[in-house]
């Protein structure tokens, strides 16, 4: 496989940085300038099989105002991943680094290394630390193609993200125990969070989300820019997101209860009435029309 083009997300700091995807055996195992370290990396071959991409980024350490330590990564490159699972870096300056592989099933590891100028450190990602399985449902029942993005723990560069199948499974790999923010979406699907925690090792997490269900027909009066939908709550949570721009029948399942306000915005700007729904509990349901209408 060819050396892969390094794209950068972050700062100066990075400049000249680049990764070699399984690079040859034979390659001097040398850095390419004594101002900045090298690593060649290597992982197990069956994390790479279910994995897509290898990140690089940088990690920040420090502590709160609480006086809590605390650790931020930036993604700064990224390159795939190749049958050898080996991949060498140059240009890294003289800072904390992480690499990590993932895929649709999630991480498939994570290894944390100092390079150092005119060193090449070799550095191995073990297999993920943890192990999700589940099920999601929505007032009892097996949710399919329901979205979840696992995010953190706190300061982590990006997450897994898995989908259900039609049992409402999947099966999730994360690259380090701790605190999550689980995000769940879906075409049919409220979108909400919940937190969770997990250990190291394997787990079985079930979500049964209770709610209302709020059915929309969207009637678009022009094709030109992007349309969205949103439900909006007073305390200022909104939900929304893109849709086409034709007659639309849209469907949100386990809508939590409250008070919701529902519009159409148009390149930002609102484009129809306002409609105003309450869901008291997981047997109320609400159908409402939404029209554009010239402003």
């Amino acid at each position: 496989m060819p050396p892969l083009a390094l794209v950068l997300l972050a700062a100066a700091p990075v400049a000249g940085q680049s990764i070699t995807a399984d690079p040859p055996a034979a390659a001097p195992l040398s850095p390419a300038s004594s101002d900045t370290g090298s690593a060649l990396v290597t992982a197990d071959p069956s994390a790479c099989a279910r994995s897509l991409t290898l990140t690089l980024a940088t990690v920040r350490r420090g502590v709160t105002n609480a006086g809590r330590p605390s650790t931020g990564r930036s993604a700064v490159a990224f390159s795939g991943v190749g049958v050898a699972c080996r991949w060498r870096i140059d240009g890294l300056g003289p800072r904390e680094y992480e690499v990590d592989l993932s895929g649709p099933g999630g991480s498939g590891g994570a290894a944390t290394f100092t390079a150092s100028p005119g060193a090449l450190l070799e550095v191995s990602i073990p297999a993920p630390a943890v192990r999700v399985t589940g099920t999601i449902r929505i007032n009892g029942a097996a949710v399919e193609r329901a979205r979840l993005l696992f995010a953190g723990p706190a300061g982590q560069a990006g997450g897994p993200r898995v989908e259900t199948d039609a049992a409402g499974r999947f099966d999730a790999r994360l690259a380090r125990p701790g605190d999550y923010r689980v995000f769940i979406t879906g075409d049919s699907v409220f979108s909400q969070s919940t937190a969770a925690s997990f250990d190291a090792g394997a787990h079985e997490w079930e979500l049964n989300i209770v709610g209302g269900v709020v059915t929309v027909e969207v009637i678009p009066s022009s094709s030109g820019g992007n349309l969205e939908f949103y439900m909006e709550m007073g305390n200022g949570s909104s939900w929304g997101g893109g849709i086409a721009n034709a007659r639309t029948r849209l469907i949100r399942r386990g809508v939590l209860a409250g008070t919701y306000q529902l519009s159409l915005r148009r390149n930002g700007q609102r484009v129809s009435d306002v409609t105003t729904v309450t869901i008291e509990d997981d047997r109320s349901t609400a159908d409402v029309v939404l029209r554009e209408v010239a402003r």
